[in-house]
């Protein structure tokens, strides 16, 4: 399961936090604390408040969003990574260090036409 900054900062956006909601999250007095698909950072210069968890999706919640069967999920995101005809998105993807990114970029794509920057859905 992907938890680093940049997975966490593609998660954080109105498309895929749809209105989930954490609960019960653990307290652990690092920067950051995961617990049953959430991560969420204490703030030290607010007496450690708990910051808004976000819902990090494992690779099995993203496929679910794309709803095909399993062998078209596979072609249409083979297409998306190997297969583009622009150059330049081509070269975007190979930016993704994880599955759990390429199938997050894979399916901002598809459900919402958006690709990642690198900082920022576009």
């Amino acid at each position: 399961m992907d938890t680093t900054e940049v997975y966490i900062k593609m998660c954080d956006c109105s498309e895929i936090q749809g209105g989930r909601n954490a609960t019960e999250m653990d307290w652990d007095w690092s920067d950051y604390y995961y617990k049953d698909g959430f991560v969420g950072r204490y703030d030290p210069h607010e007496n450690f408040r708990i910051l808004p968890a976000i819902w990090l999706p494992d690779q099995s919640q993203l496929q679910e969003m794309i709803e095909d069967e399993p062998r078209g999920q596979l072609f249409r995101l083979y297409h998306f990574a190997l297969e583009n005809d622009n150059i330049i998105e081509l070269r975007n993807v190979f930016q993704f260090t994880s599955m759990e990114q390429l199938w997050l970029a894979f399916v901002m794509k598809e459900l919402h036409n958006k690709t990642w920057n690198g900082d920022k859905w576009e």
